[in-house]
């Protein structure tokens, strides 16, 4: 998962300036790089994490509204709106914690 790399290397918060979910929640695992990590944690790729806490998980996952914000602002050029489906259809077939 190159992308959740690339996110956590660019070190901007653009996305979440423009994210209409964050900027109405303030729920910083709601904005678009939290969203990123919590799905990396989920696969295994964020060295030495506990896993995601299952709530977060699942709200992150289907509160996402794919309305693209954070995609037109993202340095790293990571596609939000195709990784977060991709997220979904796991979280269906694939049991967790």
């Amino acid at each position: 998962m190159l992308w959740a790399l690339r996110c956590r290397e660019c070190g901007g918060r653009t996305c979440e300036a423009v994210c209409p979910m964050y900027r109405v929640t303030r729920r910083e695992f709601l904005g678009p790089r939290s969203r990123l990590s919590l799905i990396a944690e989920f696969l295994g790729d964020d060295d030495g994490a506990k896993g995601p806490d299952a709530a977060e998980l699942l709200e992150a996952a289907f509160t996402y509204l794919h309305c693209g914000a954070c995609t037109s602002q993202c340095s790293a050029r990571i596609p939000i709106p195709d990784v977060v489906p991709s997220l979904r259809a796991l979280l269906l077939r694939r049991p967790f914690r």
